[in-house]
């Protein structure tokens, strides 16, 4: 049919026989030819084969076909969308690009959780200052799955800005988990 009839509906019917068969290689090529193509019309298409480039270890592809998506208004901008997006950038070591969308992310968010990976994309880059005040609203905001390893890096985002009484207090509110509480005496001797 694709040979004698290339419809975007055959495409699309194919690379949905190889992702039901599990057969992933074929899938992402097939979606990606659509997509070259000029195939693809929804979100869900979209973010089908952006999850298919993550999964086969191509951050960086996946990222440009959300940034594509949602410049093409497909996309949604939404809390789940622009931290997709950011991880991709992360995964990539791109983390400059991870942190407008991840500022997006946080600024619709009710939990603390895009703020704290806002957080550490800005530990990853030394931006101290911004990682510690991104680590605090993430705090405050509440909702974090890893408190403790919050905890963690806003001590040590605190150390590097040489607010000693500050990282202490942060590796401090680690001592009562039973997994850190080691890792967290250990950063208080350092500070100390």
């Amino acid at each position: 049919l694709l040979r004698w009839y290339p419809k975007a509906e055959y495409w699309l019917a194919l690379a949905s026989s190889f992702g039901q068969l599990d057969d992933m290689d074929d899938y992402l090529a097939t979606l990606a030819v659509a997509e070259r193509k000029s195939l693809l019309h929804t979100e869900t298409q979209y973010l089908s084969l952006a999850s298919v480039y993550y999964a086969q270890n191509v951050p960086y592809r996946a990222a440009h076909i959300i940034e594509e998506g949602l410049r093409q208004n497909i996309i949604r901008p939404t809390e789940k969308n622009l931290r997709f997006l950011a991880s991709c950038y992360s995964v990539a070591q791109e983390f400059e690009k991870a942190i407008r969308p991840l500022q997006q992310a946080a600024s619709k968010a009710d939990t603390g959780e895009s703020d704290a990976l806002l957080g550490n994309a800005l530990f990853q880059l030394a931006r101290w200052r911004e990682a510690a005040d991104a680590f605090e609203t993430a705090l405050n905001k509440g909702g974090i799955q890893q408190r403790d390893t919050l905890w963690l890096l806003l001590g040590q985002t605190y150390l590097n800005l040489h607010q000693l009484d500050r990282a202490r207090y942060a590796f401090q509110q680690v001592l009562p988990s039973e997994a850190r509480a080691q890792q967290a005496e250990q950063w208080i001797k350092y500070t100390e």
